[in-house]
């Protein structure tokens, strides 16, 4: 009688992805090392070390999407904000609105030197006093852009 041994296929790289992309999860919902490796043995049926290859590449993305300059963040947080003010309008949800504005206005604007009122038409009708600060290379005749 001849043994037969099982072979084990090897994973794509497209499976491979998914598969951190779920480590990532489970680290970002706080799962320790050991559920992680528990949970990869049984549903991709892989051994402790390919498990902590996974983590370890897991960790890295983690850290690559971190590693941004603050013109990049800053970036991020104005279109984050710029979709939740038009989400806002759209659903004519003001206090939403305001909030948005207002943390918009405190993270990303720093001092105001002047005062500039937003109309939000339709229904809202709203006005909302905005501080502002001169963008880079702004004049001073030019208006502030939001």
């Amino acid at each position: 009688m001849s043994k037969q041994v099982e072979k084990h296929k090897k994973s794509t790289r497209a499976e491979i992805l998914i598969r951190v992309k779920t480590v990532i999860k489970m680290i970002e919902s706080g799962y320790p090392r050991s559920d992680i490796v528990e949970y990869g043995g049984k549903t991709w049926n892989i051994k402790r070390t390919q498990v902590d290859e996974y983590i370890k590449e897991a960790r890295q993305v983690m850290i690559d999407n971190t590693n941004i300059t603050a013109e990049e963040a800053m970036a991020e947080f104005n279109t984050q904000y710029n979709t939740l003010i038009r989400q806002s309008i759209e659903a004519k949800d003001r206090r939403t609105l305001l909030g948005a504005i207002n943390a918009k206005a405190d993270r990303n604007l720093g001092k105001p030197t002047q005062t500039q009122n937003l109309n939000i038409g339709g229904e809202m009708d709203t006005t909302v006093n905005l501080n502002v600060v001169k963008a880079k290379g702004e004049s001073n005749g030019e208006k502030p852009k939001i």
